[in-house]
């Protein structure tokens, strides 16, 4: 799936390959041409040393179909959009929206965008734009307990350099019981409006109330919040908000929180237990050191840890290159981490429909992982066995050569049987 020809700037690689038989290679082939096809996202061959014709598109207001496809892929559409339609109108499985609001014409939106997509509402838990804010400013006032306060009584603000005036965000008090009750009584409302989950933004695993911060993130220090006090009431907040969801009907829905980091491993599944799922933003880059808690492995480890407990895992993978072989590093280590259904993966640059681009191996059908990812050989490449394929990383600086064990199909539909 990935050409052999990398760039020199390239620092990591990563195969997924199609096993095939050498002497049922054109039939093999030939499922290319057939709906929904092996490889839905690749222009389908016809016969040997024939070129393949374009793939045609929807037509102009259609839902292309969805494809059978091994990844599950996560749109992130945060802030105001007229439209979740990406470009070329692939199908993703879970839609993350802001509703602000306009929280039943966002999703209706969203579910004409995608109808078979899971669509979960945001709602950021560490501060409020007044302006924005669905209550009245009178409702603030009289919750003046719910923020967070500097040693002269003013309100702590967040974000500083990015949002001031009238824009200004304020920093909540997420160990207030009533502003816990409040966000679990919104979670309920939008709910009830037919979402099927609820995003918790800024739910930090490091805490952001730190003197280093104050200048450049907070206006300064609050009185009444340290770090202590921040990792414990974040657990209390998002076992809160689960058990009202539950309580107010909804226990078959969810709620997850971003986000998972590798640098707090623990405090991440902490968090994680309390309800049914996580961001992990910032997950991977090709800017990341092969070893270490930040570096690939340890980014890795938490990503299957958090996938094998069951939960809802959206490994977002920030793209420090935007390149497709950045693009198919990260798609792989996904692939290798992945715990089904449950786990879906993002990358690009900006939370916007219309920059998210669609890489063709998205669609790619290994079928179902036959094991977890594993080590293969001793020189840093990891292999993960599919029905219909399989997957190599080396997340190391140096290239690496290994015996793929069988034949494959590469990207290009060549066969192979050893793999630089």
């Amino acid at each position: 799936m990935v050409s052999t020809n990398r760039p020199a700037r390239t620092l990591r690689s990563s195969r997924v390959f199609r096993r095939f038989r050498l002497a049922s290679c054109l039939a093999v082939l030939g499922l290319l041409t057939t709906p929904p096809g092996v490889i839905a996202g690749a222009p389908p061959a016809t016969k040997a040393g024939e070129a393949s014709p374009a793939a045609e598109a929807p037509a102009s207001g259609e839902i292309a179909p969805r494809p059978s496809r091994t990844a599950r892929i996560v749109l992130m559409a945060l802030g105001t959009h007229k439209s979740y339609r990406i470009e070329g109108d692939h199908q993703v499985d879970v839609v993350i929206v802001s509703p602000e609001r306009r929280e039943k014409a966002v999703l209706k939106m969203a579910r004409a965008a995608y109808p078979d997509a899971k669509v979960f509402a945001y709602l950021n838990t560490m501060d409020v734009m007044l302006l924005r804010s669905p209550e009245r400013p009178a409702f603030w006032k009289e919750h003046e307990d719910w923020f967070l306060h500097d040693a002269d009584g003013e309100r702590i603000r967040v974000r500083v350099k990015h949002y001031s005036g009238p824009m200004s965000r304020y920093g909540m008090n997420v160990a207030k019981a009533g502003w816990q009750e409040y966000l679990g009584r919104r979670a309920a409302e939008l709910l009830g409006m037919g979402y099927d989950g609820v995003q918790l933004d800024n739910v930090e695993t490091d805490c952001s109330y730190k003197l280093r911060n104050v200048g450049r993130w907070i206006s300064a220090l609050p009185v009444e919040m340290t770090p202590e006090i921040w990792y414990r009431a974040e657990a209390e907040m998002l076992a809160r908000i689960r058990k009202m969801a539950t309580e107010a009907g909804y226990a078959d829905r969810e709620i997850i929180f971003n986000h998972i980091r590798a640098g707090e491993p623990q405090r991440s599944l902490e968090y994680l237990a309390q309800v049914d799922g996580a961001n992990s933003e910032n997950w991977l880059s090709m800017k990341a050191d092969p070893r270490g808690t930040w570096g690939w492995a340890g980014r890795m480890n938490l990503a299957r840890q958090a996938a094998a407990g069951g939960k809802r895992i959206n490994l977002l993978a920030q793209a420090a290159l935007f390149s497709p072989e950045e693009a198919l590093f990260t798609f792989s280590s996904y692939l290798l981490a992945s715990g089904g259904d449950k786990t879906a993966f993002w990358y690009g640059k900006a939370y916007r429909a219309e920059e998210m681009r669609w890489f063709w191996f998205y669609d790619v059908d290994l079928g179902a992982a036959s094991g977890p990812m594993h080590p293969e050989g001793n020189d840093g490449v990891f292999r993960r066995d599919f029905d219909k394929g399989a997957v190599l990383v080396n997340p190391e600086t140096e290239p690496r050569t290994v015996d793929t064990g069988g034949t494959f199909l590469d990207d290009a539909f060549e066969p192979v049987q050893r793999v630089t």
